[in-house]
């Protein structure tokens, strides 16, 4: 198997941009912002419910992301991950689709490739990691950490 090597600090980085750029798509100055421009004639009850709206789509995903962003921000990512695949068993492919747009998918792209300790697509999945969906070593751990919190890391609570 191809030697792969796990950057701890460019996981956090990458982690961090990718969960701000989530919080950011539905913040209230984000959407002021598009609606200035493309909807100028939306009124405060319009802009209300495209903020309900777009916190309920991106609320699931920060929910499924958490325990993956806490192991990365901890340093205890030490092995290949398959972030995609873990994120499209929760939150199918509304990161494709409805979040397809810069602002989301850089960071997106970027932790997926950091989290691949180097390895290209095609050698990754050659890995026992991909072929065995093999989860963080601590992601257990963490899942009842937030559990713990009172909420759910998945998308069904």
């Amino acid at each position: 198997m191809t030697q792969f090597k796990m950057d701890k600090e460019e996981i956090k980085q990458a982690a961090i941009e990718f969960k701000q750029a989530l919080i950011n798509w539905k913040s209230r100055e984000k959407i002021e912002r598009v609606v200035a421009i493309h909807r100028p004639e939306w009124t405060e009850e319009d802009i209300k419910k495209s903020i309900e709206f777009n916190t309920r789509m991106i609320k699931p995903v920060l929910e499924a992301f958490e325990p993956i962003y806490r192991l990365a921000i901890r340093g205890d990512i030490n092995e290949p991950f398959m972030l995609s695949s873990y994120m499209t068993s929760f939150v199918g492919r509304v990161l494709g689709d409805e979040l397809s747009w810069p602002e989301v998918q850089d960071p997106y792209y970027r932790l997926i490739a950091s989290l691949k300790g180097g390895l290209t697509t095609e050698e990754m999945w050659e890995t026992p990691y991909y072929k065995n969906r093999k989860l963080p070593e601590h992601y257990n751990q963490v899942v009842k950490e937030i559990e713990a919190e009172g909420w759910n890391h998945t998308t069904d609570g």
